[in-house]
């Protein structure tokens, strides 16, 4: 599902970056432009800069500058949909998202894809516990002391090389 370029730019409009940013960082005036403390950085001067004009912010300490959906992603770690979402919801825009008429077929593929990679997973996880070929693996665990219950755990597997046969 897509956000429409046309939303994007109504969100961007409607949310002031001095506000959205104040609302997370204490900022100070310093001329036209804020400053504060980077929020990514610990620091005794404070090298964030926020400009209401351009509507842009730069932290010197760390090089990240930006929008306010860049500023939302860095600062809440969300990925570009979610920060658009989250700041629509603070400026009481609602959010519709484009479904193509592939939209079922993607949907339905990615459902495919998933399954194949449990089995493929489910696969080479039996491998690694059961088949001869992989005792060198089971070997290498045993010498790292990784449990065999760690298979299961974390996804272990045992992949065959080319040379391998079957």
């Amino acid at each position: 599902m897509a956000i429409s370029p046309e939303l994007v730019e109504r969100v961007r409009q409607a949310s002031d970056i001095v506000e959205v940013i104040g609302s997370y960082v204490p900022l100070k005036r310093a001329g036209a432009s804020y400053k504060a403390s980077s929020p990514f950085n610990k620091e005794k001067t404070p090298s964030f800069y926020v400009n209401p004009q351009r509507q842009i912010f730069k932290c010197f300490s760390s090089g990240h500058g930006g929008d306010v959906f860049k500023f939302l992603m860095l600062y809440e770690n969300l990925d570009f949909p979610t920060a658009v979402r989250r700041l629509a919801e603070k400026a009481g825009i609602p959010v519709e998202e484009e479904r193509g008429g592939d939209y079922q077929k993607a949907a339905q593929r990615k459902q495919r894809m998933l399954g194949l990679h449990q089995e493929i997973a489910a696969y080479w996880r039996d491998l690694l516990l059961h088949d001869e070929r992989a005792k060198v693996a089971r070997d290498y665990m045993h010498h790292r002391e990784i449990p065999l219950s760690w298979v299961k755990d974390f996804g272990l597997g045992f992949a065959l090389s080319p040379g391998m046969t079957r």
